[in-house]
């Protein structure tokens, strides 16, 4: 429990991901805005995530709040988008990686061992930009 005058602090912890389960449907549909929206993002990050886009729609509504989410994940197709702009000769399988570096920076996480510090800044930069 956060002590008085102390923003709350995500818990992290350690989960075996083969106990992880999906959470029950939360919405009977999107909104057409939200579909919309969906709809861009999918297309942006659907070459280097293979989902199908039903299968995105599905999560989103198991979401607790899918506005927050969709912000988040415009942000990641955003930032991917200027990175495919300014570097258009990366292949898709570095397009792949660089979708999940930023993935990783959506939540906040800190950046990998295995990825170089300014590779990672750049695309902090692209991310916090928009």
């Amino acid at each position: 429990m956060p002590r008085e005058g102390q923003p709350d602090e995500p818990e992290v912890r350690s989960v075996n991901p083969k106990e992880l389960r999906l959470g029950p449907i939360r919405r009977e549909a999107l909104s057409d805005d939200q579909l919309e929206q969906l709809r861009a993002i999918w297309h942006v990050i659907s070459p280097y995530q293979q989902m199908a886009f039903e299968t995105m729609e599905l999560n989103f509504l198991r979401d607790a709040n899918p506005d927050q989410e969709l912000t988040i994940w415009a942000n990641v197709a955003v930032a991917l988008t200027w990175f495919i702009e300014e570097q258009p000769r990366t292949t898709n399988a570095e397009r792949k990686s660089i979708l999940s570096c930023l993935l990783v920076i959506s939540m906040g996480s800190k950046r990998p061992h295995n990825i170089d510090a300014k590779l990672w800044q750049y695309l902090e930069s692209l991310y916090t930009t928009r």
